[in-house]
């Protein structure tokens, strides 16, 4: 009776070890599922700053080249008027020669 009472007690205590071991077995897995999703979320959280980021560039390129078309519209426009305000005022000079030539013509003819 003794023998089997250590038998059942040697069970009982190697059963208890090895629920301990299984015990620390699923807390290390625990701790590892949670650093793995702690690494997880820290690459989202990585990736979603990159995205903002890269989209924060692509919204300053646009605004950048929005800005260069306007600029290039501006000096365009203010080429085009440069140069019709040459022509105006070329013609304004050359009536006023021809009205002088006309003058002196008929100064001459006199």
């Amino acid at each position: 009776d003794l023998t089997a009472f250590a038998a059942c007690a040697r069970l009982w205590r190697v059963s208890l070890q090895q629920s301990e071991v299984d015990r620390h077995a699923l807390q290390r897995m625990e701790a590892d599922v949670l650093s793995a999703r702690s690494v997880a979320e820290a690459e989202v959280m990585s990736a979603r700053h990159d995205a903002e980021i890269a989209s924060k560039q692509r919204e300053d390129a646009l605004g950048e080249a929005s800005d260069l078309r306007k600029r290039l519209e501006d000096q365009r426009n203010k080429g085009e008027e440069a140069t019709k305000a040459s022509l105006t005022e070329k013609a304004s000079h050359e009536a006023h020669v021809a009205k002088l030539d006309a003058q002196l013509s008929t100064a001459t003819a006199r």
